[in-house]
């Protein structure tokens, strides 16, 4: 052997006992923190505490509200950028007289951007807080808060200070000691955002609609998203004030559909006896199906109406909001102040109704109606009447829409809270949530001290753990596996939450562009449409990406409704003979059939020029029939006989262990059979469930479908 030959054997074996070496230590530390973790889980008293204290703290957390992590809509926010880290800024809020203050909650702005979403957009690092006398004097400091010891769990949850000695004041000032800077943005400036502030007398909330001032100027071109009226308004990124509940199974009530907005819709409470008011709230409804659309059916023009007898014609004014259209406030709640009066009867009487497309029908939708006298609501469990029915109907699953779920005391997801309890809970939620985080990096450090101490003794028995290689990736492949499952449900619940919300914002701007700018209504139409339909991807790829959740759609419900989307301007039936929620089909024929579903959908809306489509689902000795016909132009002989042609659609055929049988011409419409086999364990039964029609008559046919 030569001496290049021998210094290359050298170099090879120093190569071979390095990796050795790495891989002893790689796998000594890993398994020293899997052993030190077990030894800690047995031996460590303090680490089961931990465990039992951590498991009483979720559940806790479980039965308070549910804070919302994306755009719920709304009237904007206030905000204010600066170029400089600004010193000694002040806001001011003077209410119209004194009152004894025990309670102040500052809300956080939610900001999106492309990267994602920032839930605490704005609020300053360091600002305190201090309450104003009639004189204007500022009075002893109610707090000073450094936000950065809690940003990392506070994600949108209020600052709530409460005073164990209530103060007599006139007003409320924040003290901004050092600005933030956007946590999702690269520009180099200073941002002040907050959304709401609420000023707490008992339950009265005396910073509404207080006076604003502050020491610098409104931002050059401020726009009307951010001016300063915004943070006395009411309205919040927190969704609604409710508790949720699982057993809430009545979420409103429903108008019929109509072709125009311009309908007459009334809804009406009865009191029992006349009595005296000066509130009236309204509570958006939820869309029971698909994505959750801010502020879905509330109406755009009305009058809050009052009588002492309830008969037509001895109805009056109380509130009028029938000249222009009222704001839609999102996930907010409307509170509509009025002159202290009395009556038995009080009537929301609709003149213009919620429609946000052209081809969308017009109707109304609450989920609650207060009439409140300081707080409190005179119309729980009040009997409900109106210009329609308002007897139960069938909203999605075992949801139902009926009108005496107005006046239950219960919101769209649980039951509704008052203002000053519903901030009180999110603050206890928030505390908790501090609280767990604290146990976890509590275990942490024990768990870490625990793998440490084992580690040299692991390390002496670090040759070993080349013998033990063989069976360690097994255990990572189904830690992996697991990893993978979560990672899956983690993307799903960001693209419903995030892009979802987002795309749904996007389809309540198109429509604000069309009110604002006439003639932009095409372009704001085709905005709004290619939104809705990418939503309806995103959910068909959230329902692929975690089939076993709960709230995800069996597969003919899925079907049904991507057909409700995708041939929503034309008149259209879903009929199967198959019992039972779901076609129990493994994930990739789920894939495949939807793919399919889905192309097929798109040629017919895209060229077919139908007016008509029948869709039947049936099985046949063990095979599916999956037929889909139009009354279209058909498709000419020419296009059939190239080769491209239906290829995207026999190769889901194909995919499905099935075939595609098509029949057409031009003028005499479309019909395509797809056939596949059936999994052996499904049970069939004879009853036919057809849904139906939809689309141009769609008001005609009973029961009258959800919208």
């Amino acid at each position: 052997m030569n001496r290049r030959s021998f210094h290359h054997f050298g170099s090879s074996r120093q190569l071979v006992s390095a990796l050795a070496a790495c891989l002893i230590s790689s796998v000594s530390a890993s398994f020293g923190d899997t052993v030190g973790n077990e030894l800690a889980a047995r031996f460590s008293p303090r680490l089961q505490e931990i465990g039992n204290e951590a498991a009483q703290t979720r559940y806790s957390i479980s039965s308070l509200p549910k804070l919302p992590t994306k755009d719920l809509g709304g009237w904007g926010v206030f905000a204010r950028i600066f170029e400089t880290d600004e010193k000694n800024l002040f806001m001011d809020f003077k209410w119209s007289k004194p009152a004894v203050v025990d309670m102040i909650a500052l809300v956080p702005s939610i900001h999106l951007y492309p990267a994602g979403v920032d839930l605490n957009y704005g609020v300053p690092k360091k600002f305190t807080v201090q309450l104003i006398d009639e004189a204007g004097i500022t009075l002893p400091v109610i707090a000073t808060e450094v936000t950065e010891k809690t940003s990392h769990v506070r994600r949108g949850h209020p600052f709530v200070y409460r005073l164990a000695n209530p103060v007599r004041a006139s007003g409320m000032r924040i003290q901004i000691h050092q600005l933030s800077n956007p946590a999702l943005d690269t520009e180099n400036y200073s941002i002040l955002s907050w959304s709401e502030i609420f000023c707490f007398s008992g339950n009265e909330n005396v910073a509404e609609n207080a006076e604003v001032s502050y020491n610098f100027d409104d931002a050059p071109g401020d726009t009307w998203t951010w001016r300063r009226q915004l943070l006395v308004d009411g309205q919040t990124p927190l969704g609604l004030p409710e508790k949720r509940m699982e057993e809430v199974k009545d979420i409103g009530w429903l108008s019929a559909s109509h072709s125009t907005s311009e309908e007459i819709v009334w809804v009406q409470v009865d009191l029992g006896q006349e009595r005296e008011f000066d509130t009236v709230r309204l509570f958006p409804a939820l869309r029971p199906t698909l994505d959750e659309i801010p502020g879905f059916g509330l109406p755009l023009r009305f009058q809050i109406q009052i009588s002492d007898s309830g008969l037509e014609g001895s109805f009056r004014t109380a509130f009028d909001q029938s000249a222009a259209d009222y704001d839609n406030p999102g996930q907010n709640p409307v509170t509509l102040r009025i002159p202290t009066d009395r009556a038995r009867f009080v009537r929301l009487n609709v003149t213009k109704l919620w429609k946000p497309f052209t081809r969308y029908p017009a109707f109304l939708a609450l989920s609650e109606i207060q009439v409140l006298r300081n707080e409190n609501n005179l119309a729980l469990h009040a009997p409900v009447t109106a210009s329609e029915s308002t007897e139960i109907i069938a909203a999605h699953n075992d949801l139902v829409w009926s009108g005496q779920s107005l006046t239950n005391g219960c919101g769209p997801s649980g039951n509704l809270l008052g203002t000053r309890e519903w901030i009180e809970q999110l603050d206890a939620k928030l505390q908790l949530e501090l609280k767990l985080h604290d146990l976890d990096a509590e275990a942490t450090e024990i768990r870490s001290s625990w793998s440490r101490n084992s580690f040299g003794l692991l390390a002496f028995f670090g040759g070993a753990g080349i013998f033990a290689a063989c069976g360690i990736p097994v255990f990572f492949r189904i830690r992996e596996r697991k990893r993978l499952r979560e990672m899956r449900n983690w993307i799903a619940g960001d693209l419903h939450d995030e892009i979802g919300s987002n795309l749904g914002s996007i389809q309540v701007l198109s429509n604000l562009l069309k009110q604002e700018h006439p003639g932009a209504d095409e372009t704001a139409s085709t905005i709004g449409r290619v939104a809705a339909e990418t939503v309806n991807s995103v959910r068909d790829i959230v329902w692929l990406l975690r089939p076993q959740d709960r709230e995800t759609a069996h597969t003919i419900d899925h079907l049904r409704d991507t057909a409700a989307i995708l041939l929503e301007p034309m008149e259209w039936s879903f009929e199967t003979d198959i019992t039972g929620a779901d076609l129990l089909l493994d994930h990739a024929a789920r894939r495949n059939l939807m793919l399919f579903f889905r192309e097929t959908l798109h040629n017919i809306s895209r060229h077919a020029q139908a007016t008509h489509v029948r869709i039947r689902l049936t099985e046949i000795d063990h095979r599916f029939h999956l037929s889909i016909s139009d009354n279209g132009v058909g498709i000419p002989d020419d296009l059939q006989r190239l080769p491209r042609f239906l290829r995207a659609l026999k190769e889901r055929a194909k995919r499905l262990a099935g075939h595609l049988e098509f029949d057409s011409g031009a003028n005499r419409g479309t019909t395509l059979v797809l056939i596949f086999p059936a999994p052996r364990n499904l049970r069939f039964g004879v009853v036919s469930a057809l849904m139906q029609p939809r689309g141009k008559h769609r008001a005609d046919i009973k029961p009258r479908p959800t919208p």
